[in-house]
């Protein structure tokens, strides 16, 4: 019990790691470039590999700010990217449950679906962890840290640094 407990908690000891790194390689990241078009990809990409995630997406407002719409991703499919909208009355349904915590963990997307449930199907999303930039209290962006085909628990402490990333960003 004793070797298995030890052996669980070098693996959270080495996951913590890679987070922490994948925080500051976006910090780096983004003191480099103000350019958003090179900006925003980077960040999706640079959350992809800290948290071993096969896919993430960095959703904003579209201009008549009715939907959040995804302007950077990794891993997902451009016709996910291109379809995928979340509309602002489920958006502003999911901030006021969050309180002060500022982040969503769905399990599982099939029973909890966040988005349009026929492209997150399509695309296998299983579980998504999803970080709320607020300012003055209003919505500014989403970050998303997605599983595909199996559920993932994100930790209390992988959601924090997936907050500070998103509030980088």
């Amino acid at each position: 019990i004793l070797s298995n407990q030890a052996a669980i908690a070098i693996q959270n000891a080495q996951l913590r790691r890679r987070e922490m790194e994948g925080l500051l390689a976006t910090s780096d990241a983004i003191k480099a470039t103000l350019d958003l078009d090179v900006l925003l990809p980077l960040i999706t990409s640079k959350v992809s590999e800290a948290f071993s995630a096969p896919a993430t997406s960095l959703m904003l407002w579209d201009e008549a700010e009715e939907n959040l719409v995804i302007m950077a991703s990794a891993g997902l499919s451009d016709e996910y990217v291109q379809q995928q909208r979340i509309p602002k009355e489920i958006v502003y349904t999911a901030v006021a449950s969050v309180g002060k915590y500022r982040y969503l963990v769905a399990s599982d997307l099939r029973l909890d679906p966040c988005g349009q449930p026929d492209l997150n199907e399509s695309e296998r999303l299983c579980s998504v962890l999803s970080t709320l930039l607020l300012a003055s209290g209003e919505l500014i962006c989403v970050l998303h840290i997605y599983s595909k085909h199996t559920p993932r628990a994100f930790s209390s402490a992988g959601a924090d640094i997936a907050g500070i990333l998103s509030n980088q960003s």
